[in-house]
C-alpha cells in the first residue's frame, strides 16, 4: 500500500527507514541491511547530521565490501568504514518548515545529499524523502542494483515494513517476502455458493489484498524452489468443504494459490458482515494471520469492504518451533463469547492419538468477559496461603470448556513428551486467561497450564515480529517515588530498582515527558530490558486508556502505539511492567493486554504484566527471580515458570504475571 504524505509540491515522505548511530559496529549495519527489514536505512552522525541509504548503496560501499570479504574487521565503528562528509549528509526539516537549510549542498554524484530526513523537535527521524529523479538515474550510473531504485519520487513508494521494494521480484540472496491476499469470485449471497482464493503475492494489489505489510520466512535453505505454506480458515457465516489448503510459494515466481469452496448460511442477512481468518503456518510456526471483511447482498460494488492491515508473526526457522500452538480466534464480533481453536504441533505425527481433525470451538455466551472477570478477581483477592484451591476451581471450569481437539492433543502430547512443553497461544481475545486453565483427566490432574508449561500468548491487535532474540543491551529501571502527587511510595518497588542497579541497570526517567522520549529516541547504547514498577489504574472498558502514574503525570497505553515511538523497532527491548493498580475492579486481562498490544505494536520484543493488584513484596521476588534466570541464559517463558513453580502456592501475585510475546524468546547475554 503506498503510504504518502506530501509536504509541498516537491517531495513525498515515507517511514520506510532503519536508523542506526555511524558508532555502532559495521557488523550491526552489515546484519541490518541483510534482514531487508526497510528499504533505506538512516546513518545518524550527531544530533543535526543524517544520511539517507539505500540498502544496495550500501552494499555497493566498497568499505563495507571488504568488511563482507573479511579483509577488514567487523568490530570497526561504522564511520572507520565508510567515507562520511558534511557535504554528503541529508538534509534535515521540522515538519512543514523549511526544507534545505543554508549550509546545506547537493551532489549529484552523492545519492544521499539528495534525500531529506524530516525529524522531530528533538531532531529524532519521523519520515524521509528519497530524493529527486536525476539523483536515482546517477545512482543507476554508478552501479547499483536497478531494481532497488525508484524510477522517480513521484513513482510507488515500497510498502511500510515490507523488507523490499514495492516491485522486486528476487527472493535471490535473500528471504523470500510475501502479501496474504482473500479475495473472492463473488457478493456473498445468503444461502449461496461462495468460493475464496487466498494467496501469497510479491506485492499488494489494491482491493485484492487484506494486509499491506509482508512476512518474511527467514532461515530457509539457499537453494530452495517451492515452499508450502499451509492456511486454515476460520469463518463464521461461512460453512467450507475444507478449511485446510496449501499455498505453493515458487521462488523468483508468482505462488499457487489455494481455493476454498463453500456455502453462505441461509440465516445470514443482507447487509451483514463476514470476517473471514487466514491462519498462515510453515513448518508448524504461525507466519501471519489476516482478515478480510465481506458483506453480503447483491449489490455491484467492489466485495472489498474493510481490512486489517496488521502484519503479524515473521517466522525465523533457526528457532525451533513451540511444542504446542494454539489458535484461539473470535470470527463475529457480534458473538464475542464464540471461539474457534485451531491446535498444531511438531510432534504431532509422533504423539500417539494426537488428533486428526486438529479443529474445534466453544461457546462462552455473551456475559462470559464479566462473568470471568468476577471469578478470577475473587481467586486474585484471596488471602496468600489459602487461594489455590480457588485458582484450581477457576482453572478446571476453564478447561471444562475448551473444546475436545485441544484436550485430545493436549494429553496424546502429555504422554509423548511428558510435562514441560512450550505452548504458544495466539488470539485476538483479550478477555480470557487461558493460561491458567488446569488440565485434567479422570485418573490424572496437575498443576495449572502455566505452573506447568513455558506459555506466552501474542494478541491479534500486535504489529510487526515476536523477536525470538532480544540482543544484549543496557537495562533501564524506573521506580517513581511520588513526592510530588498525593500517591503512596511503593517501598519494595525502590527496592526492585535499587537490585536491578546492582545487576548493572541504569536509572531511567521518573517524570512522563522523559520517558515518552526515551522510547522515541531509544539511548546512547542499545537497550535490552526497561523495567517499571509503580502505580497503575486499568479501565477495563478502554483498555488503551489504562495508565501506568509517572512522577508528574499519568501514560495512558494509546500515547505508545504511535509512529513516533521507534526504541522498539530500533532495540526490541523486553518490557516488565510491575505496576500495582491501586483501585481493582474490571477486566484486569484486557486492561494489562492494552498495554501489551501497544508495546508489541511498537515491535517490542514482549511484556511481562500481571493480570490483577500484586502484592508489592511478592512483585519484587518475581523481578529479581526472573532476571537472574534470563541474565543466566534461559528463555523468558522457562524464567516465569520457574517462578510460579517455586512461588504459586506463596501468594496470588505469583500466577499473575503473563508473558507477551514468542514462547521461544531470549535475551543474547
Amino acid at each position: 500500500m503506498k503510504k504518502k504524505l506530501k509536504v509541498n509540491d516537491n517531495l513525498f515522505w515515507t517511514k520506510e527507514f532503519d536508523v542506526i548511530n555511524w558508532d555502532e559496529p559495521i557488523s550491526k549495519l552489515i546484519s541490518m541491511i541483510k534482514s531487508r527489514r526497510r528499504f533505506y536505512i538512516i546513518i545518524k552522525r550527531n544530533r543535526d547530521m543524517h544520511y539517507v541509504y539505500k540498502c544496495q548503496e550500501l552494499l555497493a560501499d566498497p568499505g563495507i565490501k571488504d568488511v563482507i570479504a573479511k579483509k577488514k574487521p567487523a568490530n570497526k565503528p561504522i564511520f572507520d568504514v565508510i567515507n562520511f562528509h558534511e557535504s554528503h549528509c541529508s538534509a534535515t526539516c521540522l515538519p512543514d518548515k523549511s526544507i534545505v537549510p543554508s549550509w546545506h549542498t547537493v551532489s549529484e554524484d552523492i545519492p544521499t545529499s539528495g534525500r531529506h530526513v524530516q525529524v522531530d523537535e528533538f531532531n529524532a527521524p519521523l519520515n524521509i524523502s528519497p530524493g529527486t529523479e536525476r539523483f536515482m538515474l546517477k545512482s543507476m550510473k554508478n552501479g547499483y542494483d536497478p531494481a532497488f531504485i525508484l524510477k522517480s519520487t513521484n513513482c510507488e513508494e515500497p510498502d511500510e515494513n515490507s523488507g523490499s521494494p514495492q516491485n522486486d521480484q528476487n527472493d535471490t540472496d535473500r528471504d523470500p517476502v510475501r502479501n496474504p491476499s482473500i479475495c473472492a469470485d463473488s457478493k456473498p449471497l445468503p444461502g449461496a455458493p461462495f468460493i475464496i482464493t487466498v494467496d501469497l503475492l510479491f506485492q499488494t494489489k489494491n482491493k485484492d489484498t487484506i494486509i499491506d505489510k509482508p512476512f518474511a520466512l527467514r532461515g530457509v535453505p539457499p537453494e530452495w524452489k517451492t515452499l508450502d505454506v499451509k492456511v486454515e480458515l476460520i469463518c463464521d457465516g461461512i460453512t467450507f468443504e475444507s478449511n485446510t489448503g496449501i499455498v505453493k510459494v515458487n521462488r523468483n515466481a508468482k505462488s499457487i494459490p489455494c481455493t476454498f469452496k463453500g456455502i453462505i448460511d441461509k440465516a445470514c442477512s443482507i447487509g451483514q458482515k463476514i470476517e473471514v481468518f487466514a491462519l498462515f503456518s510453515f513448518q508448524e510456526r504461525t507466519c501471519a494471520i489476516a482478515k478480510r471483511v465481506f458483506e453480503t447482498g447483491s449489490l455491484p460494488e467492489s466485495l472489498f469492504i474493510e481490512s486489517e492491515e496488521k502484519p503479524w508473526l515473521n517466522i525465523d526457522l533457526s528457532t525451533a518451533a513451540p511444542d504446542l500452538t494454539i489458535k484461539i480466534i473470535q470470527p463475529n464480533p457480534s458473538n464475542k463469547g464464540y471461539f474457534v481453536w485451531i491446535v498444531n504441533s511438531p510432534h504431532a505425527k509422533n504423539s500417539n492419538g494426537f488428533p486428526v481433525d486438529c479443529r474445534g470451538e466453544c461457546d462462552l455466551g455473551t456475559s462470559y468477559g464479566s462473568e470471568l472477570a468476577d471469578e478470577f478477581r475473587k481467586c486474585a483477592d484471596r488471602e496468600p496461603g489459602d487461594h489455590m484451591d480457588g485458582f484450581y476451581g477457576f482453572g478446571e471450569r476453564l478447561y471444562t470448556i475448551t473444546p475436545e481437539c485441544f484436550k485430545t492433543a493436549y494429553w496424546a502430547l502429555r504422554k509423548a513428551s511428558g510435562a514441560g512443553f512450550s505452548i504458544q497461544i495466539i488470539t485476538n481475545d483479550t478477555s480470557v486467561p487461558w493460561e491458567l486453565m488446569r488440565p485434567f483427566t479422570d485418573d490424572e490432574f496437575g498443576e495449572l497450564l502455566l505452573m506447568t508449561h513455558p506459555v506466552a500468548r501474542w494478541a491479534e491487535k500486535s504489529n510487526g515480529t515476536p523477536r525470538t532474540t532480544i540482543k544484549a543491551g543496557e537495562k533501564i529501571t524506573i521506580a517513581p517515588d511520588y513526592r510530588s502527587r498525593d500517591v503512596t511510595a511503593l517501598a519494595h518497588a525502590k527496592e526492585e530498582s535499587i537490585w536491578l542497579k546492582s545487576k548493572g541497570a541504569v536509572q531511567g526517567p521518573c517524570e512522563k515527558k522523559g520517558f515518552k522520549d526515551l522510547l522515541k529516541q531509544g539511548g546512547k547504547n542499545p537497550i535490552s530490558l526497561i523495567h517499571f514498577a509503580g502505580h497503575g489504574k486499568w479501565k477495563d472498558k478502554n483498555v488503551d486508556q489504562s495508565v501506568i502514574m509517572f512522577e508528574d503525570r499519568d501514560l495512558a497505553a494509546e500515547e505508545i502505539n504511535i509512529q513516533e515511538v521507534r526504541l522498539g523497532i530500533k532495540d526490541g527491548p523486553l518490557v516488565i511492567l510491575n505496576a500495582c493498580e491501586i483501585a481493582a475492579g474490571g477486566n484486569f486481562l484486557g486492561a494489562a493486554g492494552g498495554f501489551a498490544e501497544a508495546f508489541t505494536s511498537r515491535r517490542f520484543g514482549g511484556i511481562i504484566a500481571p493480570l490483577w493488584a500484586v502484592f508489592d513484596d511478592h512483585a519484587r521476588n518475581v523481578l529479581e527471580t526472573i532476571i537472574t534466570e534470563i541474565d543466566n541464559g534461559n528463555k523468558i517463558s522457562d524464567a516465569m515458570l520457574k517462578v510460579r513453580k517455586e512461588f504459586a502456592s506463596v501468594s496470588p501475585t505469583y500466577l499473575a504475571y503473563l508473558f507477551y510475546g514468542d514462547v521461544m524468546t531470549k535475551i543474547e547475554k
